[in-house]
């Protein structure tokens, strides 16, 4: 279905329901008496000359900051702009959310629009941050025009060539082409040449069920691919119209349900969560990944995971209705850090700011909360408010 005409702006964002506390009323919630813009600083142990510890901190556990609430449904899906200006949400309904996060502290709601006839299960913004990709249950991806993030407007739609639900979204970073994770374990690619033109270049067939997540490497000639039921599988896609299947990222007797994907900033690692727990691995030679680390195992579905932009942190999120953030400046040795706590619900997805001081965490409690990473242990060190 054509997304032209369907973008339906909210009035003022004063009309609209803005960031609350849980429980109603404004929120900065304080951790043990300190506001989200003082939290205190950890010490992480060091040795004497300064490198790396040699033993892990001990991990500590925060509770909630900034939420952000009007959505009716779950959210399933966040992301920052590449500028960190906005934020995009969405979910279980068929609407997104723009926030204006130029003071974490102090989100203002830009534009609320129908982003699918359905449910949203994934938005990304192109690189240059003008494009805002949506996926959803209506078979349909829609490019939305956000230069004016108060006015959204429907730039194109790309229909599935097999009639399914789309679940998952990744740019490349030139803007060129865009992934497109099925419900029919099938991934789409697509030329965004001409973001008013796209084209279909070619379809993967990639697991037994929908595909959940898929990222493209920095240089964006590989592409890992997420499946529920399935292993995490890396793709050489050098030439996009000729993609091949690089290598399987789990060991053989691993019981699939991948739920997320994602790569480091230099393109070195890729973390994936199979059997109930993050992964590591080293995909400098594509063809032959190493595995570097398996975090412990949880006692609950790790869902989602997300690198810190100078890629020495790990965030991840859960059934647990928490987001941890662990130390891998040493991938071979990561080590817990901050554990947040504040959700009533499952936390599906995350996204690091591009500065890396702000986590968002999107939930089932039908909420979006924002994290100060900024004071959070840092690895190896101390870091400063």
């Amino acid at each position: 279905m054509a997304g032209t005409g369907l973008v339906a702006p909210s009035a003022s964002p004063s009309s609209e329901p803005g960031p609350r506390h849980a429980r109603g009323g404004l929120v900065l919630a304080s951790v043990a008496g300190v506001l989200v813009a003082g939290v205190v600083s950890v010490v992480v142990a060091v040795n004497s000359t300064g490198s790396p510890r040699t033993k892990p901190p001990a991990e500590v556990t925060r509770t909630s900051v900034v939420t952000l609430e009007g959505h009716t449904q779950g959210v399933a899906a966040v992301v920052f702009s590449p500028d960190g200006r906005i934020l995009a949400t969405a979910g279980m309904a068929n609407e997104v959310r723009l926030w204006r996060v130029t003071d974490p502290a102090h989100p203002e709601l830009a534009a609320t629009f129908a982003g699918s006839d359905r449910l949203i299960s994934g938005v990304a913004f192109s690189p240059d941050g003008r494009l805002l990709a949506t996926a959803g249950g209506d078979l349909t991806v829609r490019l939305w025009d956000v230069t004016d993030p108060a006015h959204p407007t429907a730039a194109a739609s790309l229909t599935a060539d097999r009639g399914t639900t789309q679940w998952s979204l990744a740019f490349t970073a030139d803007g060129r082409t865009l992934a497109v994770g099925g419900g029919d374990a099938t991934v789409g690619l697509w030329n965004l040449a001409d973001p008013a033109h796209p084209a279909h270049i070619t379809t993967l067939t990639v697991a037994t069920g929908p595909v959940s997540s898929v990222a493209f490497s920095p240089d964006g000639r590989s592409l890992a691919i997420g499946s529920g039921d399935d292993l995490p599988t890396l793709w050489n896609v050098a030439d996009p119209a000729r993609p091949a299947i690089a290598a399987v990222l789990a060991d053989p007797n691993a019981r699939g349900t991948s739920r997320w994907v994602a790569f480091s900033p230099d393109g070195r690692t890729v973390a994936t969560t199979t059997d109930f727990r993050p992964h590591l691995w080293d995909v400098t030679d594509p063809a032959h990944p190493a595995r570097i680390a398996t975090l412990p195992e949880q006692p609950h579905l790790v869902l989602g995971v997300a690198f810190s932009p100078d890629g020495r942190i790990l965030a991840t999120s859960g059934n647990d209705r928490t987001a941890k953030l662990w130390d891998i400046a040493d991938p071979a040795h990561p080590a817990p850090l901050v554990t947040f706590t504040g959700h009533s619900d499952r936390v599906p997805a995350l996204a690091f700011s591009p500065d890396g001081r702000t986590l968002a965490t999107a939930s089932g409690d039908q909420t979006v909360k924002l994290w100060n990473v900024a004071g959070s242990p840092s690895p190896g060190g101390v870091r400063s408010t």
